[in-house]
């Protein structure tokens, strides 16, 4: 799942319940997203995001990676009922 949020939108996102499993770049010459579920938050744009029991697994990058260059009010809940394994980068990244 990939998410991008820019200019002076605002968001609220619940993810919850899912299964995200094999996610692999199989053209190593591109630059495709191979994270379980991908937050870029960019410009002013303001959201909340919250996470709670998913299953992510066999995936090649990492499992939460939420990244955000955005000067607004950005809230994140990464709940610890997420089952996260087999991640080539690591569980959770969150920037900055």
């Amino acid at each position: 799942m990939n998410f991008q949020l820019n200019g002076t939108s605002t968001a609220t996102f619940q993810i919850a319940t899912n299964i995200i499993s094999n996610i692999r770049d199989t053209d190593a010459g591109d630059a495709n997203f191979t994270d379980g579920i991908n937050f870029e938050i960019f410009d002013a744009a303001g959201s909340t995001v919250e996470l709670s029991n998913n299953v992510i697994d066999q995936i090649q990058g990492y499992g939460i990676s939420i990244t955000i260059f955005s000067s607004g009010s950005v809230n994140v809940t990464i709940s610890n009922d997420n089952q996260i394994t087999n991640t080539q980068d690591g569980e959770v990244f969150i920037a900055p």
